[in-house]
């Protein structure tokens, strides 16, 4: 229903989107072409999908939703800014790493990559973070439907939202501490959670129970509970 909702952004039932109005439904319809709006229309979409200004959902092809959006996206900015100062405050941080090269081990099925894996020689914790970035939301029913995607739970299409995906990486490392100790090249590790937002986000005061165990909010707050363990 968001595609139709007049006041929703990147409705992708836009004319924006979809500058060739159909006026009825014969075999051979009546068209309204205006090139100014094909213009405006294709720069739209081109420069949104390039910049990943436009959300993940409004994609259907697997390589737009997933392999293209995910390396387009500004969210991994802040992934690197998370590592960065994770590395300033004197940790190793590995940014947009695959489960599998940390375990040396072939999954049956793609994991999905850890946004900043960080870790200390003379520590036992290694974070498994979840890096988000709120700064493209234009609204606040834009940063709560972004959110939405982060209860731990699985969709509708019985696909696990981001938070359970993120929740299943750490599971697979908490499984497998050998093949953690050996990448992170520490003894005896211990598998921490973080999920590191772009400023205050409502998870930081809500009682989600998929959330317990993890550490979340900004950057700032990760650095202080770096600190205290």
């Amino acid at each position: 229903m968001r595609d139709i909702f007049p006041w929703a952004f990147s409705r992708r039932l836009s004319i924006v989107s979809r500058p060739i109005l159909q006026l009825d439904s014969s075999a051979n319809p009546s068209l309204i072409v205006a090139p100014h709006s094909m213009r405006g229309g294709f720069r739209y979409l081109v420069a949104g999908a390039h910049r990943a200004d436009l959300p993940q959902n409004f994609f259907k092809t697997e390589g737009l939703r997933n392999k293209w959006w995910g390396k387009a996206s500004e969210g991994h900015s802040h992934a690197k800014n998370v590592a960065d100062r994770l590395k300033e405050a004197g940790w190793e941080a590995r940014l947009e790493i695959n489960v599998p090269h940390v375990l040396n081990k072939k999954f049956p099925f793609d994991v999905g990559d850890i946004d900043v894996l960080a870790w200390k020689h003379d520590h036992h914790d290694v974070w498994v973070i979840e890096a988000k970035d709120l700064s493209q939301a234009r609204n606040h029913s834009e940063i709560a439907h972004m959110l939405s995607d982060y209860q731990g739970e699985n969709k509708t299409n019985g696909e696990p939202d981001k938070l359970l995906k993120h929740l299943q990486r750490v599971g697979h490392l908490q499984d497998d501490l050998d093949g953690v100790a050996r990448f992170c090249r520490i003894k005896e590790p211990t598998i921490r959670s973080a999920l590191i937002c772009s400023g205050v986000v409502p998870m930081q005061f809500a009682k989600i129970d998929a959330l317990i165990g993890t550490i979340v909010g900004d950057i700032e707050e990760l650095i202080e509970a770096l600190k205290a363990t």
